[in-house]
């Protein structure tokens, strides 16, 4: 009898139990953030293409019918120490609206910087802050961006067990109005990763937005996906959804992030 008891309490134990992070901070096809950096001396770079279907843009309030083609989608990581990682990402875009010509161009660079500030024990999950920032490289002529500023702070949990892995993510975002005040939202992010023993296969699902004050800002979005590990380098597909009516009907990402080692003195 007490073998009975003590085997489903030990089988519990070892679910619940943390285990180590796998291959890197790094969660596409989602827009989760783990709350681990890239790791000290460690860089991955990813190229990608993002799909959106009716898609409109912060402050757009016509129903334009915009569709936004992602190509390339290029993001660069890099782990300065064992607490601190800056970003970098940067996209092209091709964008078709109704009653307009298709426009190519600047998409807006992104830079980041990730602060690990309590790493993951048997007690509590790993937390983190990312401060990121938009500069408005993107015509908003053209229907690719704003023209503005946008500033994003996030707090980052995340935790890691045997069998899966959780993150959340929670923040601010403060977005730049062309036309006047600028609109604060809060940003969400919550989602899961599981990967398939040892076969180098994971799935992801998250659960994405931006709320606060009802506006045309705001956003929400499903995402699936997943990730294939092969040596250096790992694929990643994943699909989203909106399920707010500013959102993309429909999406499709994918993209090939690469690992390398810093050169020595970083």
């Amino acid at each position: 009898m007490i073998a009975s008891f003590v085997r489903p309490v030990i089988l519990l134990v070892l679910l619940l139990a943390p285990a180590a992070p796998v291959w890197s901070a790094d969660l596409h096809p989602t827009q989760l953030e783990d709350a681990a950096p890239a790791g000290e001396g460690k860089g991955l770079f990813r190229f990608g293409v993002a799909y959106l279907e009716d898609s409109p843009l912060y402050f757009q309030t016509t129903s334009d019918d915009r569709t936004q083609i992602s190509i390339p989608e290029l993001e660069l990581r890099l782990g300065l120490g064992k607490r601190v990682e800056i970003s970098a990402g940067y996209s092209l875009l091709h964008v078709s609206q109704n009653n307009r010509r298709d426009e190519f161009g600047s998409g807006d660079l992104v830079l980041g910087t990730k602060l690990l500030l309590w790493p993951e024990d048997m007690k509590l999950p790993a937390i983190g802050l990312r401060f990121a920032t938009k500069l408005p490289n993107a015509d908003r002529e053209d229907g690719r961006g704003t023209d503005e500023t946008d500033v994003m702070l996030d707090v980052l949990a995340s935790r890691n067990f045997p069998l899966f892995s959780l993150h959340a993510n929670l923040g601010l975002t403060i977005l730049g109005n062309p036309a006047g005040k600028q609109d604060d939202k809060l940003h969400y992010a919550f989602g899961v990763s599981v990967p398939f023993d040892n076969s180098g296969l994971s799935a992801l699902a998250a659960v994405e937005g931006l709320e606060l004050h009802n506006s045309v800002n705001d956003r929400g979005r499903f995402v699936a996906g997943l990730q294939y590990d092969f040596g250096q380098a790992r694929f990643d597909f994943g699909v989203t959804t909106g399920y707010t009516s500013r959102t993309e009907d429909w999406g499709v990402r994918t993209g090939l992030t690469t690992t390398f080692d810093l050169p020595s003195g970083w």
